[in-house]
């Protein structure tokens, strides 16, 4: 409740309060429509991606056009940081040789 000094001050703990919640529900109004409208750009272009998908395949048979997909597969992989599987391989390879080399300098 306002007090007459608050009135005369022009804004008190009230008004405060109901401009926070103003804020927060026009925040959540406007996130939502955003979100509503990349799902809905999104379900546009899912059908154009499956026809692209299909065109390339068709268009570059699919043993070449997995063969690429392969290949840009492994250049996100790169370009992420991510370890293969070839990576992980030759870790556990390093890791048998030290246990097998420490395992040798204990027993000795």
């Amino acid at each position: 409740m306002t007090t007459q000094r608050d009135r005369e001050e022009g804004f008190g703990l009230r008004e405060a309060f109901l401009l926070g919640l103003g804020l927060l529900a026009t925040l959540e109004e406007e996130t939502r429509k955003k979100v509503d409208q990349l799902v809905k750009k999104g379900a546009e272009k899912e059908g154009k991606g499956k026809d692209y998908l299909n065109e390339l395949k068709e268009r570059e048979g699919v043993r070449s056009f997995e063969a690429k997909l392969e290949r840009n597969l492994k250049r996100l992989v790169e370009l992420a940081g991510l370890a293969t599987k070839e990576d992980i391989r030759r870790l556990e390879r390093r890791l048998a040789d030290m246990f097998a080399k420490l395992e040798e300098k204990g027993g000795s």
